[in-house]
Parts: C-alpha cells; structure tokens; sequence
C-alpha cells in the first residue's frame, strides 16, 4: 500500500511539472513556453520573430510587426491555430476581448471569433498598454504623456495627462494590485512618477540612480517598486509609502522588462540581451531562477488557466438566478473581486459584456431569444468560471 501511495504522489508531482502555470516571452524567433512552476523552459512554439506577446486562461497571442501578422496560439497543446493580417504593437486581454496598439490607434479584438471590433486614435504613436484593474480603462504610454482610453466595453474615448518631460519617457505603466496606484517610468529622466489611477494625477516621483531605466514592477503587497537599470546591471528597489531608495540587486544580466507574479510574491525580470528571464523572491530580493528565452526577448506573459500546486488563482463560485428565467439574469458573486461577465449565445457569439465590483450583478435579458446561453466570468486574480443559463419565453 505504501508503494502505491508513494507512486500515486510521484505521479501527481509529475502532472504539476508537466502543466504547471505557463509564461510565454517573445523571440527573434518562436515564442518561448516556461513552466511557471518548476522554473524550466519547456519549448519554443513557432519559427516567426514576436515583438510582443500576451496571454488570457488558455490562450497566447504573438504579434510579428514586420509582416503585419498576429497569432492565436493554443496553449493546451502549444499551437498555433490561426492568424489574422495585421499590424499589432502591445496587447493585453481582458476576458473575450485583446486590447492591442496598432499604430496611433486601440484595437478592440474579439478573440472568439478572431476579428477586429472596432478602434479609437490615441495620439500620434502609443507605445505600451496597461489595463487598469478594477476599471473599464487602458492606460497607454506615449513619451511625456499617458492617454486614458475609458469605457472599454462601450463607446471609447481618450484623455490624457503629462508624466515626463523628453520623447522617450515612455516606459511601461504599473499598478497595484487593486488598481488605485499606478508607477510610470521615465527612461531618460530616470524618475518614477507615482500615480492617483482615479484622479489621474501625480502624487510623487523618485529619482533613479544611474542610466536607462527600462522597467517597472509593483510588489504583490504594494509595498516596494522595482526599477530596473540596465547600463549599471542593478535593479533598485523602492518603498512606496514614501517613494525613498531601500535597496538594490546586482544583477549578472542585463535588467529589463519587469513582472509581478499573478499568483506568488515572485518579480520576473526579462534579460534582453542576455536571452534570459530572472526570477527574484520579494520577501528577501534574492534570485529563485534564471531561465533561457528565445533571443531577444523583453515582454513575457502569464497563462493565467495553467495552474499547478503552488499556483491556485482562486475559485469564483458565482451564481446565476433565476434560472431558467426570463426578463432579467442575475449575477450573484464573491465580495472583493473585479469581475469581467460575459454573456454568449449557444454558437458562441458575445451578447453582453461587463465589468463590475458589485456582489450582483444584474443583466437585462427580456429580448433574447429562448434557448441555452453561456456566461463566461473572470476575477482579477485569474480565475474563471463558466456557467449555462436558459431563457424562456
């Protein structure tokens, strides 16, 4: 009995290293696949050169800008499965929906059915895109200024504000967790801009020692802010309570794009010229793993769907009443979350789509047609749940 026990564990341990949580970088070429889990690249999907890559529960999205294409790559079996002509900067997703730069404009595109929604102008040449946690907003970085496209889900505008003072202050924006502070980079004035993400305003700023500042990370605790500067190999570390230097890491690579973990109190830090990704333990800044990318990286992202032991992103256990129904649809769920609903057709065509922090949510439903319907629900730690629901006449 006891040798079944311990072969029943070593197998279990084996799936959780097999389909641990997926990160996928960019590369020059393929897009590189890493075990989130075990800290080990695992392949390369693809022989195309990716400037930018993002990731929804079971999706991967590479975008090669020299022939205009973007790719939908299957993550369960690290495929790719289709691609649309088009020319894509930085991307992120929130629920059926891949928000990307393209040119001076925001693309909204339905991944479902892999077409182009619609688009709003932003300013002459957005470079990096943040989605806000916990509102309907992309933030986009362009040198001295930050655009604001609200409304996401609706009809698109754009405001802005200024935070830095040269062209190439356009490093990538980051917030906290909840969303209400968001920290911006300037590359070449080598200052971090903290940020109120409601009144759109800046609160404080810190000064970098050194050279290009390339990134940004936030702690998963808020608590201290990584910067990364790579002409003195050091990434530095801030406290946020009050914007003061409380630390550096010296690193043998050098530092660039930087990540907060979704699930653990990790930063992943992206080695550009060094074909690396570096992961660092927040709670003493030391170095959990260096792993080998495909050449030239700088963007990685989180598959959020792939989980392993260590990466629970949590359960939803929403609700749905009544059901069947009739005129109105109601949405009950977990307090503290941001939730992204979605509401699908039985052929799989989005109906309605929401975000919310309400714990119910109420969808007006009198209209519809009476069949089976699928709504799709997604929190801002990753997790998902997929419900049916029936209309009736």
């Amino acid at each position: 009995m006891k040798n079944i026990y311990l072969a029943f564990m070593a197998a279990i341990l084996c799936i959780a290293n097999v389909h641990g949580q997926k990160v996928i970088s960019n590369g020059f070429p393929g897009v590189g696949v890493v075990n989130g889990t075990n800290y080990i690249r695992t392949g390369t999907i693809g022989t195309m050169n990716n400037s930018f890559v993002a990731a929804s529960s079971t999706m991967g999205f590479a975008s090669n800008v020299w022939d205009s294409t973007l790719y939908f790559i299957d993550m369960a079996n690290e495929t790719i499965t289709d691609s649309i002509k088009h020319y894509v900067q930085d991307m992120e997703v929130r629920g059926d929906t891949l928000y990307a730069i393209s040119g001076a404009y925001l693309l909204r595109i339905r991944i479902s059915t892999k077409a182009i929604i619609d688009s709003v102008m932003v300013s002459t040449h957005p470079y990096r895109l943040e989605l806000c946690p916990g509102a309907d907003e992309a933030w986009l970085s362009d040198s001295t200024q930050v655009y604001i496209v609200s409304n996401l889900t609706g009809s698109m505008t754009v405001s802005s504000f200024k935070a830095g003072v040269d062209q190439y202050d356009n490093s990538p924006i980051r917030f906290t967790k909840g969303g209400s502070i968001a920290y911006k980079a300037a590359t070449i004035t080598h200052r971090v801009y903290k940020i109120d993400a409601a009144n759109k305003t800046i609160t404080d700023s810190v000064d970098i020692p050194g050279g290009n500042n390339s990134g940004v990370a936030v702690s998963s605790d808020s608590s201290k802010m990584y910067v990364s500067n790579t002409n003195d190999f050091k990434i530095y570390v801030i406290k946020t309570s009050d914007m003061t230097l409380m630390d550096s890491i010296n690193s043998p690579r050098e530092p660039f794009e930087m990540y907060t973990h979704p699930t653990r109190a990790e930063m992943w830090c992206v080695n550009h010229f060094d074909d690396s990704v570096t992961v660092y333990k927040e709670s003493d800044n030391s170095e959990l793993a260096a792993i080998d990318l495909p050449p030239s990286p700088h963007i990685i992202a989180f598959v959020y769907g792939n989980t392993g032991v260590n990466d629970v992103a949590g359960k939803i256990d929403g609700v749905l009443y009544p059901n069947p129904g009739t005129k109105q649809l109601h949405v009950s769920l977990p307090v503290g979350g941001v939730y992204s609903i979605g509401l699908y057709d039985n052929a799989g065509k989005m109906i309605q789509s929401l975000h919310t922090k309400q714990p119910v949510t109420t969808l007006q439903v009198a209209d519809l047609p009476a069949g089976m319907y699928h709504i799709n629900i997604t929190n801002d730690k990753g997790a998902q749940q997929h419900l049916q629901w029936v209309k009736y006449e």
